[in-house]
C-alpha cells in the first residue's frame, strides 16, 4: 500500500494510505466544508484512520475547528508539494 508520509509545523508525523485523499466519500467531506465546518470531524477520522486521536492531540487541549481544518489541509498541501499529481487533482482544498 502507498502512503503518504510527512510532518506537520507542529511536529506531528503522519503516515496515511494514498487511497484515503481520493475516495469518493472525503471528496464529498472535503467539499461540504465551507458550508458545513462540523465535517471536520468526519474528515479527520476519515483521512487520518488510527491516528486521528493522536493528530488531535497534537494541536492541543481543544483545538478549534479552525485549526483542524487548516492542519488538514497543510497536509493536502504537503502531498501537493511533494509532486502527487492524483492528490493535486483530487483535493477541492485551496493550496
Amino acid at each position: 500500500m502507498e502512503m503518504v508520509s510527512g510532518k506537520l509545523k507542529n511536529g506531528f508525523e503522519y503516515n496515511i494510505p494514498k487511497e484515503r485523499f481520493g475516495k469518493w466519500k472525503m471528496l464529498k467531506l472535503l467539499k461540504g466544508l465551507k458550508n458545513d465546518p462540523t465535517l471536520v470531524v468526519e474528515v479527520v477520522d476519515n483521512l487520518m484512520g488510527d491516528q486521528a486521536e493522536a493528530f488531535i492531540d497534537s494541536m492541543g487541549e481543544d483545538p478549534t475547528v479552525d485549526e483542524v481544518t487548516k492542519a488538514i489541509t497543510e497536509i493536502f498541501n504537503n502531498a501537493r508539494n511533494d509532486g502527487d499529481e492524483e492528490i493535486k487533482k483530487s483535493s477541492p482544498l485551496p493550496a
